[in-house]
């Protein structure tokens, strides 16, 4: 015997987003909404920041954009950023098309016939470079990109006091490898692909820094899965 299904009708909410957390059993809780471009077709979930929580891209047609609204891992999220699509958005796709680490955006136009392109830069640089002392030299992580364990090597002139210190593309805080007093000399030290918080870093760029007093210098690598 077959269980009668019901539904219940949905409020008229228009251009909205309904997320439904599930409850682990088959159900879930009452909808959430989140305001979205009108008339909504398509949907990607994917973590579009680099930050570890998941992101949702949205093809809008009559509206001709792509809403991005990023998640915080609870359910919610921000106010959405609007993206201009030529012809109306009806469908889009994900993927690293220029091999930068950083996902982007292809969109298939309801008319005319065509397709847009949404590339994705580093909105920063929130881990600000300075020139590099005489006395202090940041090497080239190796490998790059990396799939797993990056080496980081560094020189120092004179024994001084050092961080060094990993960061995402918004400038928050990944991972710290080291802050002590280092001796005059060659170093290396080994970011395992993690983050300070527990688990792995999701793919994509990130910046690494080497301060020491009055004095830090940053340049970038990129992980990959």
């Amino acid at each position: 015997m077959v269980a009668a299904l019901t539904a219940t009708p949905l409020p008229a909410i228009p251009r909205a987003l309904a997320f439904y957390a599930g409850l682990g059993n088959g159900g879930f809780d009452p909808p959430s909404y989140t305001t979205v471009g009108y008339l909504p077709r398509d949907i990607r979930v994917a973590d579009l920041d680099g930050d570890g929580r998941l992101d949702v891209a949205l093809a809008n047609t009559e509206a001709a954009t792509v809403s991005v609204l990023r998640g915080d891992g609870a359910g919610n999220f921000t106010d959405r950023i609007d993206y201009g699509s030529e012809g109306g958005a009806a469908a889009l796709a994900l993927a690293d098309l220029d091999l930068d680490g950083m996902p982007d955006m292809s969109v298939a136009a309801q008319s005319p016939d065509g397709i847009t392109l949404l590339l994705q830069r580093p909105a920063i640089s929130a881990v600000p470079e300075r020139p590099a002392s005489p006395g202090l030299a940041l090497l080239p992580a190796w490998p790059n990109p990396a799939r797993a364990a990056v080496t980081i090597p560094f020189r120092l002139a004179a024994p001084t006091q050092v961080q060094l210190s990993i960061y995402d593309v918004a400038g928050r805080l990944v991972a710290r490898l080291a802050d002590r007093a280092f001796e005059p000399g060659a170093h290396t030290l080994e970011w395992n692909g993690t983050r300070a918080t527990g688990g792995r870093a999701a793919a994509g760029v990130y910046f690494y820094e080497l301060a020491t007093p009055g004095w830090r210098v940053a340049r970038r690598v990129t992980l990959v899965r």
